[in-house]
């Protein structure tokens, strides 16, 4: 019935209204009338096959209409061959009819050798992307790992392949070299999956290896320290490649592949740890970069809020030195974790509010410096006093939040030198333009005459 009622559905979404009507398409049913389809029994039979019997013989001239619009409308397509294969499938019920299989042979030949073109390129590609020295050069993915790109290339050829098959088998089957598609598209599907099957194994194979490794074991040992000092670098005992693996296992599970047990557990350790693990990851990150975003004249003045965060690197707990820089602070302790990690942020958060608003003062006496540099000294002498005097007070608001003189000195010392540079460049620009700027000078010249008389 379904069959019957795709046809029927077909048939008029192929003609129009006009070619319905003179094809006379409203009585194509009229076979089936007085047959209920659900009181469809062997005693029925009979009437059913006779109704559809007399279904296809309305059919008949209805068919010979259709096959030339199919076949138009499949030759609009014949270039891309996932259309042409979408359109074949769609339309099967009708292109299986003997009548329009018979007038579309050409369409169905052409169909065939575009498929087995298509299935021969599906080899080469995948050949030449497999075999590569490395490892497989195929098209990545945004944010997947190495092993989930892999395998999504080989399952989107696999699913190449099977619609090739699946979807052609009712339109193609009867064609003389289908068959010999069919078994070279069986061979390429099988090669797809037993190579990705294989190179699921291999990855299993190495991460239990990695796992198993006595010098670089590929887990999270819950009873190890979570971080330590080596060459002044701080490094969080959290292995990079347990992020990667995560991903790693939760998209190939869901990809329908069975995890090897011991590498579920791996990562199942390393899930419950991995917010701590980023968290500190990003600490390490600060301790080993926050040198590098001081400014060099300031660093005396945050001597003490950095030297209280090194100490809660060193030493996390009360009177507790670690061995050779190690932290005494282990992942088997979740609660005690928290708390150091709620420690350690806020020590990091401290330190760098204190560099930002040192930072901030800094910016601010530059600012002032550089008008200083452009201010005509000997036209706008006020000016260059009052933008003087501000940075005098900046440095005694610094000062006044805690800093001593003593901690100030070396950044006092940058500004004075700056200042220092600001007041030679004016006095040399004043002295170069001093004829200019000078106020005019009157001068009168007094000539006298003396008499003979005076002389004498």
């Amino acid at each position: 019935v379904l069959t019957l009622r795709s046809i029927h559905e077909q048939l008029t979404h192929l003609l129009s209204s006009q070619e319905q009507q003179e094809l006379n398409m409203s009585q194509v049913f009229r076979p089936f009338t007085g047959l209920n389809p659900i009181l469809y029994n062997p005693f029925t039979k009979p009437l059913w096959d006779a109704a559809v019997v007399q279904f296809s013989r309305v059919l008949s001239p209805i068919e010979q209409k259709v096959a030339s619009v199919l076949k138009r409308h499949i030759q609009d397509v014949e270039g891309n061959l996932q259309q042409l294969l979408w359109e074949f499938h769609h339309y099967k019920d009708l292109i299986k009819r003997p009548a329009i299989s018979k007038e579309m042979l050409s369409q169905r030949e052409t169909l065939l050798a575009q498929l087995t073109r298509s299935i021969k390129q599906i080899n080469e590609d995948f050949n030449a992307r497999t075999n590569a020295v490395d490892k497989p050069n195929v098209p990545k993915g945004k944010n997947l790992p190495n092993i989930v790109n892999v395998i999504i290339y080989v399952r989107q050829l696999e699913a190449r392949v099977e619609d090739s098959i699946n979807m052609t088998n009712a339109v193609l089957n009867d064609l003389s070299n289908y068959e010999a598609f069919k078994r070279n598209a069986n061979e390429t599907l099988n090669e797809l999956k037993s190579w990705r099957k294989d190179h699921f194994e291999d990855w299993s194979s190495q991460m239990s290896d990695m796992i198993n490794s006595h010098s670089q074991p590929l887990s999270l040992s819950i009873n190890s320290c979570i971080m330590e000092l080596k060459s002044d670098k701080l490094k969080v005992n959290y292995n990079e490649r347990l992020v990667t693996l995560l991903r790693e296992v939760r998209m190939l599970s869901a990809l329908g592949f069975a995890i090897p047990r011991n590498i579920q557990e791996t990562a199942k350790t390393a899930k419950k740890f991995y917010r701590h693990g980023i968290v500190l990851e990003q600490v390490a990150h600060f301790y080993n970069t926050i040198d590098q975003q001081m400014i060099m004249s300031q660093k005396p003045m945050m001597i003490t809020s950095a030297r209280a965060f090194e100490a809660l690197i060193v030493r996390p707990k009360e009177n507790t030195k670690g061995h050779h820089g190690i932290t005494k602070v282990t992942w088997d302790n979740p609660e005690e974790l928290e708390n150091y990690i709620e420690r350690l942020q806020e020590a990091a958060k401290k330190l760098t509010s204190e560099n930002r608003m040192l930072r901030q003062y800094h910016k601010n006496i530059c600012e002032k410096v550089q008008q200083l540099m452009h201010l005509d000294l000997l036209r706008k002498h006020q000016q260059w006093k009052d933008c003087y005097m501000d940075i005098k007070h900046i440095l005694t608001a610094v000062f006044n939040q805690g800093y001593s003189y003593e901690l100030m000195a070396g950044w006092r010392r940058h500004w004075d030198y700056q200042l220092y540079k600001s007041l030679e460049h004016q006095y040399q620009s004043g002295l170069e333009a001093l004829n200019t700027n000078i106020a005019e000078i009157k001068v009168e010249l007094v000539f006298r005459l003396v008499s003979h008389m005076d002389q004498r």
